[in-house]
């Protein structure tokens, strides 16, 4: 999925898991990798729940596509939102745990 948002392009992976009702599980990545970290736990926890991992601006399968202004929980919201999650568990590595803390803090 690509979601557009002040002047990028997150990609993001979301697959539904059988226990639908259950709130996802979102991976976040190192501020050294992209999503493709989480791809062995994505695989082993989505057959049961759902899962949504995100390259950030930047990384990965993201296209940055002008210099403007961001947020990191902007753009997190915005993932979240195009894919339907109002409430997650998550699951952060380095700078992707300090983007959870901070968005949980931002958004209990």
């Amino acid at each position: 999925m690509k979601v557009g948002v002040d002047g990028a392009v997150l990609s993001a992976q979301f697959v539904r898991g059988a226990n639908a009702s259950a709130a996802p599980v979102v991976f976040l990545h190192a501020g050294v990798a992209d999503s493709r970290m989480w791809n062995a736990q994505q695989a082993a926890l989505s057959p049961a729940r759902s899962a949504l991992r995100c390259d950030r601006r930047g990384f990965g399968d993201s296209e940055v596509r002008s210099a403007v202004a961001h947020s990191r929980l902007g753009d997190l919201r915005a993932v979240l939102d195009a894919a339907g999650v109002q409430r997650a568990h998550f699951v952060g590595c380095s700078q992707g745990g300090r983007i959870a803390l901070d968005f949980a803090l931002a958004e209990p």
